[in-house]
């Protein structure tokens, strides 16, 4: 049984005479005790502190003469052995023994003349005063180890908000000795000032209301660093009731939010879908109705313009159709499908919408190279292209100029020499916190619904010739590849070793014979500030390619790993691009474009099986993941701009995303090279 499941509330009285112990007894017996003990020697009392957990007060009765002070020392460190804590009064009457009482902790003198009432509060003092200092203490261990050694993220500050205690978690970058005496507000960093205001004005809230806060989602950051937490905060009292500060805990919950969101953009687009459609459907329709009242007074001419206007709803209801499907559905037109993801020829349908849109005098410009493809569906890129061209011919007026190209971060941009957005328009598009988007017409909605459907991110300004400008960034778009590259030297795989500080180690054994790698993994994650897994690699120069087969992943976690990655070295902290399979998600690739930046994770979710032949590659400065299922027609499905540096390592990576449990996977076929230009 736990000592901590026993009251010390038994005595334990040492050394005298028979007759002294007794009258020991029978005094004590008034007062706190529920049950006396009694040793005729500190040898016989070590058996029974041995055996016994409820012994709260060891009262030693010291016999007169040479060896007193013996007697105490004696007594005083065989209750030590025992605890630490343990109380001890001394009764004797010696000025020596008194001087050596009063240099121990813990230990009190009284003198044999002390009164029975004396005696008595004494013992029920020491009985009270080590009760609650055994309980002080196993809770001050059991919160000292939650800190150290659970992931929990744990915190507690004082009345001021300033920190005292913080997790020591691994992927934690802020360390608990370095925050410690400060408040929110003094570690903020730019960008997340706003942030750290709200949350210093909650700790202020609990701290003056006495209330705790429960449950409460905090926001931080914005864009690629925007992260999330669920946090609750409860006043800390000490044992009189007073205000000591508070304790808090705050989960990263980025993802689940992350989310929460796309289904709320989901749901706002079904919503919205009827009047998109609608908006969009109007003009054929008019050239429909009004071509057939020509026909009907005789204009054959006119039947070709109902068929063009039917053919134009028909293309609008498949794009809509496409608006209101899963993003992994198959579909025809400019998608370019394989078993389940799909990817659009960007430069092919700019032009293309470009004719239905273009008028007597307006001008296109495309900055793209000709094979410029994004990884999304035609039926949802084309309403979007389209709509940004309507728009800017239709607001820029004769003449107007119109340029479409890439964005420095991963995606495209529509923009034009008109006039440009009206303050009201722009102010609405700007501001995310805008709840009201009434001057927005249905189309610029439909394209902010499926941006924020997708997981993209759309921005809006003013262009540099002074007119209207959109960009769509953080969506897959692949500019250039190696694809025409050839192989040259060979890159050997030789390190096998574990990154990150994992739980339990990993391996790596290759069969030369059937050509495979069976590679065995660790680590919470690869992802965020979490980044542990088990990696065989070998070192290059760019421009460096690694590709294979994936024949079996033991997942042990919906998001357990096994991939083909190049990385900007070694270390935890490293940039990387990595492209591979999960248990449960389909293929993902994931980027981080610099050392300790943020971590791009996108998760391609397609039917099982559907892909095993993965292939990642880098040069120029950009970092391209392909997929295949044969290993002979490789598509581009993600892209990059990646800081690598002149020497990187390339490799196979296996991460079980568990702390307890390790996966093995199996590759076949793994080639890595440098390439020839």
């Amino acid at each position: 049984m736990s000592y901590l499941l026993v009251d010390p509330t038994a005595v334990l009285v040492v050394g005298g005479t028979g007759t002294e112990r007794e009258q020991v007894q029978s005094v004590v017996a008034g007062g706190t005790a529920t049950e006396l003990l009694t040793a005729p020697s500190m040898d016989a009392a070590a058996s029974s502190l041995e055996e016994r957990d409820d012994v709260g007060c060891v009262v030693v009765l010291v016999d007169s003469g040479s060896t007193a002070t013996e007697q105490v020392t004696s007594a005083c460190e065989t209750v030590r052995e025992d605890s630490d804590e343990l109380p001890v009064v001394v009764v004797a009457d010696d000025d020596e023994v008194a001087g050596a009482v009063a240099a121990r902790r813990h230990c009190r003198y009284l003198p044999r003349s002390a009164s029975d009432e004396r005696l008595r509060d004494a013992v029920d003092d020491a009985l009270e005063t080590f009760a609650e200092s055994r309980r002080v203490a196993a809770e001050g261990s059991l919160f000292r180890t939650l800190l150290a050694e659970s992931d929990v993220p744990l915190y507690a500050k004082d009345e001021k908000g300033r920190h005292l205690y913080k997790s020591d978690l691994d992927d934690d970058l802020q360390n608990p000795a370095e925050i410690t005496g400060k408040t929110d507000l003094d570690l903020a960093e730019e960008g997340h000032l706003d942030a750290a205001r709200d949350t210093y004005a909650d700790d202020m809230a609990v701290l003056e209301s006495g209330d705790g806060l429960y449950e409460q989602i905090e926001q931080a950051g914005r864009g690629n660093d925007e992260y999330w937490s669920l946090t609750t905060k409860v006043p800390w009292r000490d044992a009189d009731g007073e205000l000591q500060g508070l304790v808090g805990v705050s989960f990263d919950v980025t993802r689940w939010k992350e989310r929460e969101r796309r289904l709320e953009a989901e749901r706002r687009r079904i919503n919205r879908f009827t009047k998109y459609l609608a908006h969009d459907l109007r003009t054929p329709l008019q050239v429909a109705y009004g071509a057939l009242d020509a026909a009907r007074e005789g204009d054959e001419a006119a039947f070709e313009r109902v068929e063009a206007a039917h053919d134009r709803m028909q293309t609008i209801v498949e794009d809509l159709r496409g608006l209101s499907s899963s993003p992994m559905s198959q579909s025809a037109g400019y998608d370019a499908v394989s078993v389940g993801i799909a990817s659009t020829h960007l430069v092919a349908l700019v032009e293309e919408v470009w004719e239905s849109v273009d008028g007597d005098g307006r001008r296109l410009s495309v900055h793209l190279p000709a094979d410029t493809i994004v990884v999304a569906r035609a039926g949802v890129v084309r309403p979007l292209v389209q709509t940004l061209l309507r728009n800017a011919v239709d607001h820029g007026g004769p003449g107007v100029s119109v340029t479409v190209g890439s964005t420095e971060t991963q995606g495209f941009y529509v923009a034009d020499d008109g006039p440009g957005f009206p303050d009201e328009v722009l102010s609405s598009l700007q501001d995310e916190g805008v709840d009201s988007r009434d001057v927005l017409g249905p189309g610029l909605l439909a394209v902010l619904d499926t941006v924020e459907q997708q997981g993209w991110q759309f921005t809006a300004g003013e262009s540099q010739a002074g007119g209207a400008f959109v960009a769509i960034t953080d969506c897959p778009v692949v500019t250039k590849t190696l694809a025409g590259a050839e192989c040259g030297e060979p890159v050997s795989l030789s390190e096998s070793s574990d990154v990150g500080d994992v739980t339990r180690p990993g391996n790596a054994e290759y069969d030369a014979e059937s050509d495979t790698w069976r590679v065995t993994g660790n680590g919470r994650d690869v992802w965020g500030d979490t980044h542990e897994f088990h990696y065989v690699s070998g070192t290059a120069r760019p421009p460096v390619r690694i590709q294979g087969r994936i024949t079996s992943l033991d997942a042990v976690h919906e998001y357990s790993k096994a991939g083909f990655a190049i990385r900007g070295g070694s270390g935890a902290d490293a940039p990387f691009g990595y492209v591979g399979t999960t248990g449960d998600h389909g293929s993902e690739t994931t980027f981080r474009l610099a050392r300790d930046g943020h971590t791009h994770s996108h998760q391609f979710e397609e039917r099982p099986e559907a892909f095993n032949w993965y292939r990642v590659e880098y040069g120029d400065g950009d970092c391209t993941c392909y997929l295949s299922n044969d290993g002979e027609e490789w598509r581009p499905v993600d892209q990059r701009s990646v800081e690598f540096g002149n020497q990187v390592t390339v490799g196979l990576l296996v991460c079980s995303h568990s702390a307890e449990e390790t996966s093995e996977a199996t590759f076949r076929s793994v080639s890595a090279c440098q390439l020839h230009t």
